[in-house]
């Protein structure tokens, strides 16, 4: 499944499914001792699902982040998972972009430098963008 709906209140929500990335016990947890870390039962690959967010307000179409398009091998699939959520990419009139790491900017652009929300607006925080 690359995409789950769901409602807040009377918002239409979308999670969509950008990839998976694997990562080990020693990635997610660095300054963890070994036996520690096999204590918790942790395997050698913890696979990390990256997602995106889309919201229908009912007057706006806003997506939340857009993914890691270019980061790695297993992420990066957002522009054609959004297919399936039956949404018209030209009808997105906001990007909301929590924090400018790639796997949530990766997405803004294709691989030609088009614009994935054609018609959108794309907001973060001041803070964010000085940075």
């Amino acid at each position: 499944m690359t995409v789950l709906r769901f409602t807040v209140g009377r918002f239409e929500c979308v999670a969509v499914l950008d990839g998976v990335l694997i990562y080990t016990p020693e990635q997610y947890f660095p300054n963890a001792p070994a036996d520690v870390l096999a204590r918790y039962g942790l395997g050698e690959e913890i696979p990390s699902p990256y997602s995106c967010l889309l919201v229908d307000t009912g007057t706006h179409r806003v997506a939340v982040d857009t993914g890691g398009r270019g980061l790695a091998a297993g992420v990066g699939k957002f522009a054609e998972s959004f297919v399936e959520t039956g949404w018209n990419r030209a009808d997105v009139d906001t990007v909301v972009i929590t924090h400018a790491h790639p796997d949530h900017i990766g997405g803004n652009i294709d691989a030609d430098g088009i614009p994935t929300f054609p018609n959108a607006r794309i907001v973060m925080r001041r803070a964010e963008w000085d940075y």
